[in-house]
């Protein structure tokens, strides 16, 4: 349950990185110096942030999927096909289409695909440690009739007993 924690960590991230994309998206930046980033700097720069939520949206999302199957032809199916949906998805949330190197978009592909590897095998070793226990817990009653009472045989004991403080 604790990935969920970092899945919304990385929404959070998400979030910042697209208002950032959006903001620095247009063909030059100036700084307080008055000196002008190009876009491609702009464009390096915002490469870390977009691994980052690739990541932790994207890889997390499919791992978690990808940790409930146990049939590996249905797990490699699954895993390209939810992995294509999360990754056009996080494709068009992100903004990363503002990336226009050929190059960028390659690394992005490969940041997603070993990201999903390296949260698919903690959750599985996590998911492997869940255990279920059903109790059967069943009730009896019991009568009983007393017969000796610190050692003092009782006979048709009757009567009313108050315990007092």
């Amino acid at each position: 349950m604790k990935f969920w924690y970092y899945w919304w960590i990385g929404v959070a991230i998400t979030v910042l990185t697209r208002i950032g994309i959006n903001l620095l998206s247009e063909d030059s930046w100036t700084c307080e110096y008055d000196y002008e980033w190009k876009s491609n700097d702009v464009e390096v720069l915002m490469h870390i942030p977009v691994f980052i939520c690739i990541s932790l949206v994207g890889g997390i999302a499919v791992a978690k999927f990808l940790g409930t199957l146990d049939d590996i032809g249905s797990y490699i199916f699954l895993a390209v096909l939810v992995g294509v949906i999360t990754y056009i998805v996080v494709w068009l949330i992100l903004g990363v289409y503002h990336f226009e190197r050929i190059l960028s978009q390659i690394c992005f592909v490969v940041v997603f695909i070993v990201s999903v590897v390296c949260w698919t095998i903690p959750i599985n070793n996590y998911n492997e440690n869940i255990e279920t226990i059903t109790e059967i817990v069943t009730t009896s009653t019991e009568e009983r009739e007393v017969l000796y009472f610190h050692n003092i045989p009782v006979q048709n004991v009757s009567g009313h007993y108050e315990i007092s403080n």
